[in-house]
């Protein structure tokens, strides 16, 4: 099964209200790809944010020292239940599903769906009125 990367979240343009507010917070602080970094490795587990930033801690090595220091100052010895944000991974994979060229049969083995998914989600993404997200990213 193929897996979405925070690469490929951050590639594309992912509506920002489809994502947590714990997630839009944030990536305010540190930004979109830094915090999907974190969503990324942590998604629905408990994240114990440290009293401050060393360079032996796992949160540095996951988003780099800058970052950690602005992520600490904010969250600093709070518990964050980090989301998995599994709306817009969906809606990552529908959109790449619907982009792409390859026959239903190879999108369902890719994606570990039914062909039968594909062709909903095919039909569902073209019926779709396109929307403009109200505040959005992009790389």
């Amino acid at each position: 099964m193929q897996k979405i990367t925070t690469e490929e979240l951050s590639r594309e343009a992912v509506s920002l209200d489809s994502l947590p507010l714990l997630v839009q917070d944030i990536s305010e602080i540190i930004g979109i790809k830094a915090t999907l970094k974190i969503v990324e490795y942590y998604q629905g587990c408990t994240l114990n944010v440290p009293q401050k930033a060393s360079p032996d801690q796992l949160i540095v090595k996951i988003i780099g020292m800058q970052n950690a220091e602005k992520f600490i100052y904010v969250y600093q010895g709070n518990k964050l239940d980090i989301p998995k944000c599994d709306a817009a991974i969906r809606e990552l994979r529908n959109r790449i599903i619907f982009k792409s060229k390859k026959t239903q049969s190879e999108l369902a083995k890719t994606w570990s769906l039914t062909t039968r998914q594909i062709r909903n989600i095919k039909k569902f993404m073209s019926t779709r009125a396109p929307r403009e997200p109200e505040r959005h990213f992009k790389k």
